[in-house]
């Protein structure tokens, strides 16, 4: 009787594995979860509204995009920002220049024409303002320093331009980049189990819209 009972164990304990390999079969292979790297988003901090990196940048160059952990951006705009101011004070100074070059050499033509006598003896004010205004159109040195000061101040003008130019792209790239901030990261890499174990898939991903984030 004690043998029977021991037979009739044994054959419970050896058809479990099978029926478990059938139960497998039916539900179909398990996939293990992938286990991804954790990784630290290195584009933007949360919290950040894009309204509020837009007026960061608006306000102090590589502030907005510092906020939003983008570095790299903001270092570049930075860079461009302050190259453009630079360029907006030697534009200033060399102005500057070229109107006291001009001044000079405009009372020094007043100053001959003072000195010669009128053609006119009772010549008025009003004529005399304008025999100095002929002498002035006629000297080449004059003419010279007001094309210079004409380029000057176009000059200015350009790089004051380039100056807005750059502070609103500067917010408009860090409110983009604060909206965009969750996109993955350029390069991504996932380590998982093969299917059938024993062995390790390495995967990586590159994300092209991501690489010049």
């Amino acid at each position: 009787m004690r043998a029977a009972l021991y037979v009739i164990l044994a054959l419970l304990m050896a058809g479990a594995p099978l029926r478990a390999q059938a139960a497998a079969q039916r539900e179909g292979p398990v996939r293990p979860e992938p286990m991804q790297e954790a990784r630290v988003d290195s584009v933007a901090v949360e919290g950040i509204s894009p309204l509020g990196a837009f007026l960061r940048a608006l306000a102090l160059p590589t502030w907005g995009h510092s906020a939003i952990g983008s570095h790299r951006r903001g270092a570049f705009y930075l860079a461009a920002e302050g190259g453009t101011a630079w360029m907006i004070l030697r534009t200033i100074s060399r102005r500057n220049s070229a109107e006291n070059v001009l001044e000079v050499r405009e009372a020094a033509v007043r100053a001959r024409v003072a000195l010669e006598p009128p053609v006119d003896p009772e010549e008025t004010p009003e004529a005399y303002e304008a025999r100095v205004e002929a002498a002035l159109e006629e000297d080449g040195l004059v003419a010279d320093a007001r094309a210079r000061v004409e380029a000057r101040e176009g000059q200015f003008e350009d790089w004051v331009a380039m100056g807005i130019f750059l502070t609103f792209l500067s917010g408009a790239d860090a409110f983009v980049t604060a909206h965009l901030w969750d996109f993955p990261d350029p390069v991504d890499v996932v380590v998982a189990p093969t299917p059938g174990g024993g062995g390790v898939e390495v995967a990586a991903k590159l994300y092209l819209g991501n690489v010049f984030r």
